[in-house]
């Protein structure tokens, strides 16, 4: 009711009452209030034969509120995308814990440093009860040039206060529609939080080893594996993954989809945070620094490497692979995961100037692992390779009373375009490649 038809072919055609009904000026606004009373006691318990141990032990109460408010046609979800219905909620969380460091080794012949890290906590959280956390790590030192690690433990995390209490916002996604013969097209996702979210659940593995060899000064190198394997995994399916688990293996799924009565395509797909998956990560990182002296000044130089082997996804019907992939078919915020993604900088540092210049390398893969040749001929892309120039020269420099300081950046030097993956309807994966190209940044910071 109300509705001003707009006329959109031709300059200066919508009448002003047009542009007025289908515009508006939406706003989310949010107030959070977080009081804590946290109290906690650390010292030395005994000694062993190694030196003292270490104990902390405390306890935390922590009450969280969320007030959200928005305007009146984002309260009534009257916009095409965006909007958010006004909601609140609140969580209360009672916690203690204890931890421990204990020595078993140092300045022995095999050991320079060898010790214990042991740590417990238990939380009980007002919307999903209690929950227990503890972690198992070693460090050892052989000597000043070698030294290894290692961490065994139960990690969480608690639903987010927007996860458990939003109403609602909506947006405009892709699906593939099998009742319409796989056609394609894009319908409102209406985003809402589910009060009965419990923690996610982690049994995480880190091992690893780090080198500073005393033969060579300033060089770091460090190798760590880590193996991650996540149960009821907070999960926001998309409407496309919520079309295929209703036509796959989740009929029920299909409680969430609304279809047109006179089209019968798709208007509307209800999605909201659910832990229904689990997902397992494995993979290595691997980082290296060296600082070169040169005079007074000093070239730095900086790798940060990381390989994934294992990325899957399960839903308790059906496994996703997803490691060598770009793909993101059910965690948006994993946003692919290619097997390789690198990080390397050379930098020239002195006293009143720096000069970096940065490539970033974010690997390629299969578009989607579940494609055949029928799907796509060519189902691979490849990475791509960013260079990233950026500097500062300081103008003046007092020490803390008078400083400014101008910086410059290139990001994307060589304005390199993305691969065409289509991912989520889109030309590319946007959570992976530059969609922009090159971009400049000039500034200065000062202080007087």
């Amino acid at each position: 009711n109300g509705c001003v038809p707009i006329n959109l072919i031709g300059e200066g055609r919508a009448s002003p009452d047009a542009i007025a009904w289908i515009n508006g000026t939406g706003f989310r606004q949010w107030d959070i209030d977080q009081h804590i009373v946290a109290a906690s006691l650390r010292g030395d318990l005994f000694s062993t034969w190694a030196g003292p141990v270490g104990v902390a032990v405390g306890a935390e109460y922590r009450s969280q509120s969320l007030d959200t408010t928005s305007d009146p046609i984002s309260a009534v979800q009257g916009y095409r995308g965006g909007g958010t219905v006004p909601y609140s909620g609140n969580v209360n969380v009672k916690e203690a814990f204890v931890e421990a460091l204990v020595p078993l080794a140092v300045d022995e012949s095999w050991a320079k440093d060898l010790s214990l890290n042991l740590a417990g906590r238990v939380t009980d959280y007002s919307t999903s009860g209690t929950v227990t956390t503890w972690k198992i790590g070693v460090n050892y030192a052989v000597n000043s040039s070698l030294r290894f690690r290692a961490t065994r433990s139960r990690d969480i995390r608690a639903p987010s206060l927007e996860e458990l209490f939003a109403l609602g916002s909506t947006s405009q996604l892709s699906v593939s529609d099998p009742q319409q013969g796989g056609m394609n097209y894009l319908v409102t996702a209406a985003n809402s939080g589910n009060p009965d979210l419990t923690p996610e659940k982690a049994d995480t593995f880190t091992g690893g080893i780090v080198l500073t060899p005393t033969a060579v000064p300033g060089l770091s190198f460090t190798v760590d594996y880590y193996d991650i394997k996540l149960n009821d995994a907070i999960i926001s399916l998309t409407p496309a993954a919520i079309v295929n688990q209703c036509y796959g293996p989740t009929p029920s799924a299909c409680d969430l989809i609304t279809r047109s009565p006179d089209t019968g395509l798709i208007t509307r797909v209800r999605n909201g945070p659910v832990n229904m998956q689990s997902v397992k990560l494995a993979g290595v990182d691997i980082e290296a620094s060296y600082a070169i002296p040169v005079g007074a000044d000093q070239i730095a130089l900086r790798a940060l490497v990381n390989y994934i082997s294992k990325a899957e996804i399960s839903d308790g019907v059906s496994t996703t692979t997803l490691a060598g992939s770009v793909d993101q078919p059910t965690i948006a915020a994993l946003g692919g995961s290619p097997n390789w993604r690198f990080n390397a900088s050379a930098s020239y540092v002195a006293e009143m100037f720096r000069l970096s210049l940065t490539g970033r390398y974010m690997g390629g893969g299969a578009i989607n692992k579940n494609y055949t040749d029928k799907d796509l001929l060519d189902n691979k892309v490849n990475g791509r390779l960013y260079f990233d120039l950026s500097g500062e020269y300081s103008l003046i420099d007092n020490g803390d009373d008078q400083t400014l300081t101008i910086f410059g950046a290139v990001q994307n030097l060589l304005d390199t375009d993305p691969p065409i993956t289509g991912v989520g309807g889109y030309g590319t994966t946007r959570a992976l490649y530059d969609v922009i190209g090159r971009q400049f940044t000039l500034g200065a910071r000062f202080k007087f």
